[in-house]
């Protein structure tokens, strides 16, 4: 089943030659099966516990222990997608009632726990908690995480001069930033990410002339196996084209970069 979903349009402002007529509003298709996204991928978020003293350590304790049984748990922000386990103590006479909550990432309830914990702070024995709340998300056990996308940029066509380098290393540069991995060489990557840019021919009178241009990235697997696209389009300036590529050529990489993130966690790599 093939999908085209819209992202939120981004601002893209460049330095030197001002704000981009339009933003580019990238798009992906690709495979929408949930089971290629495990939730493992987007993690669990281990709130703070309300009403504990901060000195038990309670949700980073839970966390590790949830990590030694394979869940990608953690402290803090998570992502979007992250699930929640959050919670309040009550203060009774041998210790605290901890009533856990487990909620998936759009607050809907999943499941909830009760655990009780010593007066004296004792570290608990997380580890029976931790297997309690793995067989709440994975009744059947753990699903593997997939191993993290390499990634190298392949052929970038259809740019004049050295615009297909510099649109190359945007994209780098960018998806560094993004957490992403870059394999050292395309033999060693597990995805490669190819770009198709079309430049239409100039429309309007001078000095107000732009040509639209369309930018299709292409994320492939190791076996050439196409994943899905990232397609983006705006009306440019000739000017902003012939001077200030480069600038243009971060915009753009930039701009690309969450819908790309997200074909690569949706689908594994291939078999070797």
């Amino acid at each position: 089943m093939r999908s085209t979903i819209a992202f939120v349009l981004l601002a893209l402002v460049l330095a030197s030659c001002g704000e981009l007529p339009r933003p580019f509003r990238p798009e992906f298709k690709g495979e929408t099966n949930p089971l290629l996204m495990p939730v493992d991928r987007a993690g669990l978020v281990v709130e703070p516990i309300a009403g504990l003293p901060d000195n038990l350590g309670f949700a980073e304790r839970l966390a590790e222990s949830l990590r030694e049984e394979g869940i990608v748990a953690m402290t803090g922000r998570g992502n979007a997608r992250s699930m929640h386990l959050s919670g309040e103590a009550i203060e009774v006479s041998g210790g605290w009632d901890v009533h856990l909550a487990l909620n998936d990432a759009r607050g809907h309830a999943l499941g909830m726990l009760v655990w009780s914990l010593p007066p004296d702070g004792t570290p608990p024995p997380m580890a029976t908690l931790a297997r309690a709340v793995a067989l709440a998300l994975y009744p059947d056990g753990p699903v593997p995480v997939a191993p993290k996308p390499s990634v190298a940029v392949g052929e970038v066509t259809g740019v004049p001069g050295e615009g297909g380098r510099a649109l190359a290393r945007a994209l780098e540069f960018n998806l560094k930033r993004a957490d992403v991995k870059l394999a050292d060489t395309p033999t060693q990557a597990t995805h490669i990410i190819n770009a198709l840019v079309t430049i239409a021919p100039a429309r309007g009178t001078p000095p107000h002339e732009t040509r639209n241009v369309d930018v299709r990235w292409v994320v492939l697997r190791a076996d050439k196996q196409e994943i899905g696209q990232v397609r983006q389009t705006n009306d440019v300036p000739i000017r902003d084209i012939d001077r200030n590529w480069s600038e243009i050529a971060y915009a753009v990489a930039d701009a690309a970069v969450e819908g790309l993130t997200n074909l690569l966690s949706r689908a594994p790599p291939a078999p070797r």
